[in-house]
């Protein structure tokens, strides 16, 4: 399919190019905002300088219309909806609320990290749900799972925390041999 709107929008941009032009009536705005190769000397610097000028701000306004988008579409969601929301098991209970979102290179959101247990935030843990598992619920999402099963599934560590507790158990590692080392009486 966008292979089919790169050859249509290339030809309203040609279209639309000259409309544009045709419009203006400042003769400032029709004056180059950069000096043309025929006002600098061939090879020069400035030459160099303008030609360089002039293929960033091609290549960036290229860019930029594809880069760019203008306004949400049916079916596109925006964190703010999605973060904060309730989460309710098949028992129609409000198990927690979704604290973050998992994305991964070029496929978008793959999980959604919920907290679960405890009461009024404390000894919540965090569960990390494939993404996949969330319908839609009149009050936020639904989970095919019970409470129970939410419980019990492992706590998500993120990159930061798995780091963190990896050094921890290596200080710890160290503490013990250290400990375990027979003392040396000085001589």
């Amino acid at each position: 399919m966008s292979s089919k709107l790169v050859p249509a929008a290339a030809i309203i941009a040609l279209l639309a190019g000259p409309v544009g032009a045709q419009q203006s009536t400042d003769p400032a705005a029709s004056q180059p905002a950069v000096p043309q190769p025929s006002e600098t000397q061939e090879g020069s610097p400035e030459q160099a300088q303008t030609e360089a000028t002039v293929n960033e701000a091609t290549s960036a306004e290229g860019a930029s219309a594809e880069a760019i988008l203008a306004e949400q579409k049916d079916g596109q969601m925006l964190t703010e909806e999605i973060v904060g929301a309730s989460v309710y098991t098949v028992e129609d209970e409000e198990i927690g609320a979704i604290q973050s979102l998992v994305f991964e290179d070029q496929q978008g959101v793959v999980a959604a990290v919920v907290g679960v247990g405890g009461f009024l935030g404390i000894g919540e843990k965090a569960v990390a749900i494939n993404w996949d598992s969330f319908k839609d619920h009149e009050d936020g999402y639904l989970l095919e799972m019970t409470a129970a099963d939410l419980e019990s599934a492992p706590e998500f560590m993120t990159l930061e925390e798995k780091r963190l507790a990896d050094e921890q158990a290596q200080m710890q590692q160290q503490m013990e041999q250290n400990s375990a080392a027979p003392a040396v009486a000085p001589q």
